[in-house]
């Protein structure tokens, strides 16, 4: 938890810089008693010792001022005067004018919209280098009553390979939903593969001998992008963020020599794809932030988040978090006793485990001209030199696809499987004009 709040708390100095470099205005303390209006910045947060159980009313909010400018302490904070349908969430950082009259409230008159310019830093990756297809598909990939793969095969082997032959997939988990009914009782069916039954004593063995087959059936020229989730059973990490699966498969299938066309990166990431930079959150950032966000029935709500997580440079904004995230889920302790069947790891395989996440900052991984990965690190902070063209989701609301006001196109085609009936995925055509530019098509489709 301190290690936590020291980066929110290096981050909110980070932003200030930000802020003293986009205004003509000071940033002065709003904890120290004034007459007269000033300009501040600063985290919203509870005001009260139940922070990690928030109710987000207007009458318990606080603003926490960064190391630089309040040295970390709070101020009860006053909105009333602001106007009705004003987005707030807990842990939105905003600057803003107002007083403080008393000494011990801050009465907020006003909110200041920062223009913070993205730009790329190298100018070759944000030309369109030419026709593309991208698909996306979010999981879970079975009936959540069964173990049953088929229909996510077939989708594979006819509409991927076949029909819509795109240049890349991505493929957001959980891969094997631990929330399935199956591993929620222990009772599985039997698996058949070409006639013979296989032997599944594992969640591992689910993997290997089932979901790991599939992947390996899609068409190597296809770019395939494979990004963890929260409630995935073979993660090692069920937090988010996470790091990419790669470690934990290569311990699954024994082997360190997986296909080339298979890209296994964080939850959440960056990819830039033919000079377009696709922001991957996978997770249903609109359902955490239900509670938080003040009612707006004039705005659209898909892209009133989106907006927010991009104003914010993060891709999960709200602090702290929902205790209730992973409420369908049942405990990483239970899941090892129930399904796991492993030796225990050595202290130093521990250990390098523990340095390989700790380690996840920010890398850039070239794959070729059309293909560069970042993996964002803990903080979810999206880098202020990457301005992102889509935001793709992968939320138990209803498919959206929406333009947000920077340009940025949120996505979410929902899930392979909602429930015990089939769900959409997402086709994004991109078509080369005679000056480098594009022309972008989005669909979302049904299964």
């Amino acid at each position: 938890m301190r290690d936590s709040t020291t980066k929110i708390a290096k981050n909110l100095d980070d932003e200030l810089e930000i802020s003293r470099n986009n205004f003509n205005f000071a940033i002065s303390d709003p904890t120290i008693q004034a007459q007269s209006s000033i300009f501040t910045k600063g985290r919203i947060v509870i005001d009260g010792i139940d922070e990690l159980d928030p109710v987000f009313e207007t009458k318990n909010l606080a603003l926490e001022t960064s190391q630089n400018v309040g040295i970390g302490k709070r101020i009860k904070i006053d909105v009333s005067n602001l106007p009705k349908g004003t987005d707030l969430f807990l842990g939105q950082v905003i600057v803003c004018k107002g007083k403080n009259i008393t000494g011990k409230e801050f009465i907020i008159e006003e909110l200041i919209k920062e223009n913070i310019e993205h730009k790329n830093k190298n100018d070759d990756e944000i030309k369109c280098y030419g026709d593309s297809t991208i698909v996306s598909v979010n999981g879970p990939f079975c009936n959540e009553k069964n173990m049953n793969y088929s229909i996510f095969e077939t989708f594979i082997k006819e509409t991927i390979n076949n029909d819509i032959k795109p240049d890349f997939l991505i493929i957001n988990g959980p891969l094997i939903d631990i929330s399935n009914h199956c591993l929620m009782t222990g009772i599985f069916p039997s698996f058949e593969q070409n006639g013979n039954f296989l032997q599944i004593d594992t969640i591992d063995d689910i993997f290997a001998k089932i979901v790991y087959p599939i992947l390996v059936e899609i068409d190597p020229s296809i770019n395939v992008f494979v990004v963890p989730h929260a409630s995935e059973s073979i993660s090692k990490y069920t937090t988010y963020p996470q790091p990419s699966y790669s470690q934990k498969l290569e311990k699954i299938l024994k082997t360190v020599s997986l296909p080339k066309n298979l890209h296994f990166v964080s939850n959440p990431s960056i990819l830039n794809i033919n000079g377009f930079n696709f922001g991957i959150n996978n997770i249903d950032i609109f359902k955490n932030l239900k509670n938080l966000s003040l009612d707006n029935l004039f705005m659209n709500r898909f892209k009133t988040i989106t907006r927010l997580m991009i104003e914010n440079n993060s891709f999960y904004p709200c602090y702290p978090t929902i205790p209730t995230l992973n409420d369908k889920t049942i405990s990483t302790k239970l899941s090892k006793e129930l399904f796991e069947n492993e030796e225990e790891e050595d202290e130093e395989e521990k250990k390098e485990e523990q340095k390989n996440y700790e380690d996840l900052i920010v890398t850039r991984n070239r794959m070729n001209k059309n293909i560069v990965v970042n993996e964002v690190n803990e903080s979810c902070n999206i880098p202020s030199d990457i301005n992102i063209n889509f935001m793709l989701h992968n939320s138990s609301y209803v498919p959206h696809l929406e333009q947000i006001e920077n340009g940025c196109v949120s996505i979410n085609s929902n899930s392979f499987h909602q429930g015990n009936k089939l769900g959409f995925y997402t086709v994004i055509k991109t078509s080369k004009k005679g000056d480098d530019s594009c022309d972008l098509t989005v669909d979302i489709k049904k299964v």
